[in-house]
């Protein structure tokens, strides 16, 4: 069983100098730091969950010390459980507040759950990319040409469409892969070439 929670946020440039030292103790512990977040994963086995709150806790003080002020209320948790039978977990808590168990979050940039499925991704991709569509429907009835509305689509489109996709497209349903097949097509109806498929 994994737990995931994030917890830093702080400016860019001080987040860098200032985390450097930021680690955990733990071979079963696990801290990624991007950019201004933090992610502290775990892994408990045997429902002991001792060294994981430990390592939580130690990154509470770390932050206190180091100054840097900690988001409670954007922090998550995350239980990745597949046994059939799933205990009650006691929720984490940051000083008096109670961190929110969440089944899916976003991390940068893909929509994570807690069973590994992908649809919730795949939704937030498709809706992104036909609110795109709408801007090169635009272009087009303004009368640019092909090269200019492909250009378009590869940059404002495609990348939407190809955002972290070595790490979900391997296993998108195939709905799912048909219905972002569905905005290629649509996009090559609007520029009038063909487009490479997904």
């Amino acid at each position: 069983m994994y737990k995931i929670y994030t917890c830093l946020r702080g400016s860019n440039t001080q987040y860098s100098l200032f985390t450097y030292d930021c680690k955990v103790y733990s071979p079963n512990c696990l801290v990624t730091k991007f950019a201004d977040d933090t992610t502290l994963t775990g892994l408990i086995s045997d429902n002991d969950e001792s060294t994981y709150r430990v390592q939580v806790e130690s990154l509470i003080h770390w932050c206190n010390e180091t100054n840097l002020l900690l988001h409670v209320s954007k922090t998550k948790e995350m239980i990745f459980d597949f046994r059939r039978k799933k205990p009650d977990m006691q929720p984490l808590r940051i000083r008096e507040d109670i961190i929110e168990q969440v089944s899916s979050f976003r991390f940068l940039g893909s929509h994570i759950t807690d069973n590994i499925t992908w649809s919730v991704n795949c939704s937030e991709i498709l809706k992104k990319a036909r609110q795109r569509l709408y801007f090169l429907r635009k272009l087009r009835s303004y009368g640019f040409n092909q090269r200019i509305l492909t250009t378009f689509y590869r940059t404002i489109v495609e990348s939407i469409l190809a955002s972290s996709i070595i790490v979900w497209f391997g296993r998108a349903t195939q709905d799912d892969a048909r219905r972002l097949s569905a905005v290629v097509r649509s996009a090559e109806k609007i520029i009038g070439v063909d487009l490479p498929s997904l």
